[in-house]
């Protein structure tokens, strides 16, 4: 379910509210809300990315507005894709080398942006 939270259509920003039995995650979004047709995430300054011990998608809400840490399968190394669930997260930092496809990877994110 996504929910909009706040809406300033003039400037086409929102904060969207993306959530199921799993998670709730607190996006911001800067493209026009109807031009979106599935939810994809870049993660904005992405950092201390590492494998992960175990194999379990996680969320954990951070004390920024908008920071979470996640545990999320990779998906496309090469495009630094990985998936929470059903929704697509494009890093902005480089994955380590050690790291492949179907790898579990725990890493921080200052803010989940829709587009």
């Amino acid at each position: 379910m996504i929910s909009i939270t706040k809406l300033q259509e003039e400037d086409y920003e929102a904060e969207i509210l993306l959530k199921n039995e799993d998670y709730n995650l607190l996006c911001y979004c800067t493209s026009n809300l109807n031009s979106i047709k599935d939810i994809r995430l870049h993660a904005f300054l992405s950092q201390n990315i590492v494998k992960s011990e175990t194999n379990n998608e996680k969320i954990v809400k951070l004390d920024n507005y908008y920071a979470y840490k996640l545990c999320c399968k990779v998906i496309n190394r090469a495009e630094q894709l990985v998936a929470l669930g059903e929704i697509k997260i494009y890093l902005d930092s480089s994955l380590p080398g050690d790291i492949k496809n179907d790898d579990f990877v725990e890493f921080e994110v200052m803010r989940l942006d829709v587009f």
